[in-house]
């Protein structure tokens, strides 16, 4: 029986092991057989549509409070079959189709590049490019990683603004490989001799039924050495560095952990998801001072308040006039001093100089409350009444003040739970659906199922999966079988932590 042989597509951006796995991916799919990869084709059709919006038709594409979020995951290939993703690939042209969309679509402000990918094809790549410089003209394009952004990936993602990476995230692999595979042996172990015959000195040299000719490596070593130029200078263009630099800090095919990557500068900085999307957003949280004074530095508002020349004892007074963190309060809140004291006609004493020391602040409130009116001045007595008023306005806006900081922090807390909520649900789905295929089952719509429900699925269809396609019947080494448990485990832990998290 003949060895399965590799795909005669050599250029490849990342490692051989990302290659591998990109091959394994290829063989899977092809095993359906063309009857029900075209079966796989429509039924794709039909899912990656069903669970939208009207008019939003991407499934790379999902918007959170004005965020388009754009997977790039998996394996990144030029082949253009929706249902690969449903086998760990992601097609180049469904990265351009959702940048677009985002560029287009209103509800979208800004972008978020989700990358978790250790490379692809060669082939394919300018058509993702594209999609992304042409979003980029319209709006702000950011790019994030929680786990890996390797070479095609990052090629992608080095187009965002701001390139951001999770501090246990990989960052890298600026390279280009090929790799040629020769059958001579093979094919004689089998008793098949190959004769190629060409017409022109070029032609289809390097070819997998003949040795690899000097020449052959030479023509294949220029192709890639070509690639690479224009992977430096795209990458040295996005990130405003010169090629060089880029080759001598960056490249060269090294692998970088975060904060070394930031060192090097492949990306800008190291933060979490969260952070990230905060960032994007612009919800930060405030402090209450911040908050309640509306941004105001200034300890004095000048025009809340009557302006007189004398204070109420007849002295000349500063311009300058202290008030206290509670009136700064009252005045953010819409209530303006000037206009409560002035229904009582009152004058607000100040001192000659404005106090220099946080003791003399503290005190000057209590000395426009026991100050005594002079019996010449021009100036009514002051109405208690209305200033003990005032000071409880001023109380209830700083709890007020609190109260609205503590719920922009827990709306932050929720959009975000929404969006792992939505982006796990996709990735439990997309992994039933392959599962099922690998068991014959028929792929559904799993789009109106609650997270408590698309859980449950999940671990029986897994349940099912292991039982019947035990470890190791389709996969090469221990290491990804135990990569995949890590996996799955992660995952169902993760998603009943955000179902137990909503249901309170």
């Amino acid at each position: 029986m003949s060895k399965r042989k590799r795909s005669t597509e050599t250029m490849w951006l990342g490692s051989e092991a990302s290659y591998d796995m990109y091959q394994e991916s290829l063989h899977m799919a092809a095993e359906q057989g063309p009857a029900k990869m075209a079966e796989m084709a429509e039924t794709a059709k039909e899912v990656m549509t069903s669970d939208e919006e009207p008019g939003f038709e991407s499934p790379l594409l999902t918007v959170i409070n004005g965020v388009g979020l754009i997977d790039v995951a998996g394996s990144l290939t030029h082949r253009k079959e929706e249902y690969l993703r449903w086998f760990g690939m992601t097609p180049y042209t469904m990265v351009y189709d959702a940048a677009i969309e985002a560029a287009i679509d209103e509800r979208v402000e800004q972008v978020i590049l989700v990358v978790d990918s250790n490379g692809g094809t060669v082939a394919g790549i300018s058509e993702a490019l594209e999609g992304i410089r042409e979003l980029a003209k319209m709006k702000d394009v950011y790019t994030h990683t929680s786990s890996s952004m390797n070479s095609a990936a990052y090629w992608i993602g080095s187009a965002g603004k701001t390139v951001i990476a999770d501090e246990m995230a990989e960052v890298g692999s600026i390279g280009v490989i090929a790799v040629v595979a020769e059958y001579t042996k093979q094919l004689e172990e089998e008793g098949v001799k190959a004769h190629v015959f060409r017409a022109g000195e070029f032609k289809a040299l390097g070819g997998p039924y003949e040795e690899l000719s000097d020449k052959a490596k030479e023509v294949i070593q220029d192709r890639i050495d070509a690639r690479y130029d224009q992977f430096l200078s795209s990458v040295a263009e996005n990130r405003g560095f010169t090629k060089d630099h880029v080759r001598k800090t960056m490249a060269e095919g090294q692998v970088f952990l975060a904060k070394d990557a930031e060192s090097a500068g492949l990306v800008d900085s190291v933060m979490s998801f969260n952070d990230a999307f905060r960032l994007v957003i612009g919800e930060r949280k405030q402090s209450n001072s911040s908050f309640i004074t509306g941004g105001l530095e200034s300890t004095s508002v000048e025009d809340d308040l009557p302006i007189h020349s004398q204070n109420l004892k007849g002295e000349e007074m500063s311009k300058k006039r202290v008030i206290t963190k509670e009136v700064q309060a009252a005045v953010a809140e819409g209530v303006t001093l000037g206009t409560a004291l002035g229904a009582v006609g009152t004058e607000v004493a100040e001192s000659a100089e404005a106090p220099s020391s946080p003791e003399a602040l503290e005190k000057a409130p209590a000395e426009v409350e026991t100050a005594e009116v002079s019996p010449e001045s021009d100036a009514p007595d002051l109405d208690n009444g209305v200033l003990a008023l005032v000071e409880k306005v001023a109380s209830l806006s700083l709890s007020l003040g609190e109260v609205k900081a503590e719920l922009s922090s827990a709306k932050a807390e929720a959009d975000l739970a929404e969006v792992y909520t939505k982006g796990l649900m996709k990735i439990a789905s997309d992994s039933i659906s392959r599962m099922s295929i690998a068991l014959g089952a028929a792929v559904q719509d799993l789009s109106s199922l609650s997270p408590e429900n698309l859980l449950a699925l999940h671990s029986s269809t897994h349940t099912e999966f292991a039982k019947r396609l035990p470890v190791g019947q389709h996969v090469e080494t221990k290491e990804r079988d135990e990569a995949v448990d890590t996996a799955a485990e992660f995952f169902n832990q993760h998603l009943v932590t955000l179902v137990t998290k909503q249901s309170k």
